[in-house]
């Protein structure tokens, strides 16, 4: 059986690079996962490779945040005012249909003017019925525009005081005119960086992906969080499936998205799936877990989806993937890669200083950040062939150390087992708990001074 050591993996994230400061050039009020609040900085986007033993970063781009609550609102006011047109169009055709119905009324009570037979009063009475029905339609039309006319005054309002409170970028116009400011023509590497900074990260991540194929990185999966799961990412990773064998594998929310169900072709969102197949989970003692899978189409592209259930977890985590021979073991083994890009931002932000520049210049804050991910890069080969390159120096470890890296990876292993063991009797998701443990700098620190030796191992295999 295929390895997690013979799986090649682009993997794509995100994190936050904090800055202290409002004056520097494109900086503004973003969302931090760590510490679940707003603070003034970057997002960078990172593509990473992974070639079966180590992580090295390919790509990425600063981002900034225009922010959440603005949009929305001014997504409930379209919503409003498209509703409020539609109902203004359906009272002028109302308002046509009543003038034509009183012209038709007036024209056959003319018609039937004197004529006292039992067919003329019934013509006058329905075309006096049809005028009447056309009256109360009309008059139910005005109310309801009156109704949304009401609500599209009041979503302005709401809109206007969302903006004061929580001005674009989370800075007031007097705050964006003190940050720095610096003319780049059009043509430089400098200008392309800069548009970069209010591009979609979804979009950018399927541009920087183009990229790294187009240079002939070579992969089986793209492996994403949930933020990145989206029909645009899945439409083109079925296109390069066709040509490059890549698949993507990703952690899905259970939201309101809509899957259409290959036996019955209906459309389910996550929670409906969950609760129409949750009787037939199969249980992993692999993994100590519960999953359930559900072939359906999303996008028109044909994909698997794994509703898992770790322990004693309360909740149901939910994964995607174009990969339709996956079975369940190797599916949770090759996800686990995903968390090398969380311990490349670590270790890049607590050893290598990125996003640790202090100019105001948003190209002086590009460089910087590349020169950290070159230095991880150097560093991460230097580490592969000093591991791996020489022969001789292999066996001669070998001979030194087989005991040692032996014991401590047999450590390795009890660590996660007991981690596995305790998250399952406490009901906590180990998901989140791997990620909280990989992100936490003093955790790390105290693994590190508990046993060096088991350290060295757990650093070269966690991610594995």
């Amino acid at each position: 059986p295929e390895t997690v050591n013979e799986v090649r993996a682009f993997i794509a994230d995100d994190s936050t690079i904090p800055k202290s400061g409002i004056k520097t050039e494109l900086v503004s009020r973003v969302h931090d996962h760590v510490s679940c609040g707003y603070i003034f900085g970057y997002k960078i986007l990172v593509l990473g490779y992974w070639d079966g033993l180590s992580f090295y970063p390919l790509d990425f781009s600063f981002h900034r945040e225009k922010g959440k609550q603005a949009d929305d609102a001014k997504q409930r006011l379209e919503t409003a005012n498209k509703r409020l047109s539609a109902q203004r169009q359906k009272v002028k055709e109302l308002t046509l249909a009543l003038t034509t119905t009183q012209q038709t009324f007036r024209l056959v009570k003319k018609e039937n003017k004197g004529n006292q037979n039992k067919g003329a009063n019934k013509q006058v009475s329905k075309a006096a019925g049809a005028v009447t029905r056309a009256r109360g339609k009309l008059k139910n039309a005005g109310s309801k525009y009156t109704e949304l006319e009401a609500k599209a005054i009041e979503l302005r309002s709401e809109l206007k005081e969302v903006r004061h409170k929580h001005p674009d970028y989370g800075l007031t116009k007097k705050q964006m005119g003190q940050q720095f400011k610096k003319f780049r023509d059009a043509k430089t590497p400098g200008a392309q960086r800069e548009a970069e900074v209010d591009v979609k990260k979804t979009t950018n991540l399927m541009n920087m992906l183009k990229r790294a194929v187009k240079r002939g990185f070579k992969a089986d999966y793209l492996l994403t969080d949930s933020w990145f799961f989206n029909v645009a990412l899945i439409k083109l990773i079925s296109k390069l499936n066709k040509k490059h064998g890549i698949n993507l594998l990703s952690m899905v929310r259970m939201g309101a998205a809509k899957y259409c169900l290959v036996s019955n072709n209906r459309f389910y969102n996550a929670a409906e799936l969950l609760i129409k197949f949750e009787r037939k989970a199969i249980t992993a003692r692999s993994h100590n877990s519960r999953y359930i899978k559900v072939a359906v189409t999303y996008g028109d592209v044909r994909v698997n989806l794994f509703f898992v259930k770790m322990g004693k977890s309360p909740t149901w985590k939910l994964l995607a993937t174009t990969d339709l021979t996956i079975n369940f073991q190797k599916l949770m083994d090759v996800y686990q890669i995903r968390w090398s890009i969380e311990i490349f931002f670590r270790e890049s932000k607590q050893y290598l200083h990125l996003g640790k520049c202090k100019s105001i210049s948003f190209d002086a804050q590009i460089a910087d950040a590349t020169i950290s991910l070159v230095q991880y890069t150097l560093l991460a080969f230097h580490q592969r062939m000093c591991d791996y390159s020489s022969f001789d120096g292999i066996f001669r470890a070998a001979l030194e150390d087989a005991m040692q890296y032996s014991i401590a990876g047999e450590l390795q292993k009890m660590f996660w087992l007991v981690l596995e063991i305790f998250c399952c009797f406490e009901g906590i998701d180990i998901f989140d708990f791997t990620g909280s443990l990989i992100r936490d700098e003093n955790a790390c620190l105290k693994l590190q001074r508990l046993n060096p030796v088991f350290n060295e191992s757990l650093h070269k295999h966690r991610a594995a």
